[in-house]
């Protein structure tokens, strides 16, 4: 008898494991509906204070399968997926490089996140948007970014957005 309530336990320990991964996204951590608060980081290409005017009143809202951000840019993406990665260093360095003119401007942002996580936002045909979604301990950042593939392909950060 013990050895069978035993069985089951593991069983239905084992179930709950399955379910519990498999209807839950990834992203449920960071879901919900955010208002821009600054920019914690712009390409030195860009402009500063043009991004923090033209953004005032954006909301960013991360839905179990899609991501929107509106008004001012009207952009809508269903059918996505979050693809969840741990931040630490390692990771850091292999994904963005740091070897760019914006190598010490990035790593102040990144250099309170060595605990953390990245959420990349994936359409229905498996291609990144363009967006991560970073949750670093309470705080939610979402990034405009692109690879470049002339540097050993490395992903290259637009502008950090600070969300509340």
């Amino acid at each position: 008898m013990k050895k069978f309530l035993i069985i089951l336990i593991m069983i239905g320990t084992a179930v709950a494991l399955y379910f519990a991964f498999t209807f839950f996204p990834d992203n449920r951590g960071i879901q919900g509906r955010y208002a821009f608060v600054d920019i914690n980081y712009v390409s030195p290409l860009s402009s500063t204070l043009w991004s923090k005017e033209s953004r005032k009143n954006i909301q960013y809202t991360i839905g179990k399968d899609y991501f929107a951000i509106e008004p001012g840019e009207k952009t809508k993406w269903v059918d996505v997926s979050y693809k969840k990665e741990r931040i630490d260093a390692a990771f850091i360095k292999a994904q963005y490089g740091m070897e760019s003119l914006a190598k010490e401007y990035i790593k102040i942002f990144f250099s309170k996140s060595s605990k953390g996580y990245r959420y990349v936002i994936i359409d229905k045909n498996k291609n990144e948007i363009g967006y991560h979604v970073f949750r670093i301990g309470g705080d939610i950042y979402v990034c405009e970014t692109y690879k470049d593939y002339h540097k050993n392909g490395f992903v290259k950060i637009e502008e950090v957005k600070k969300l509340n």
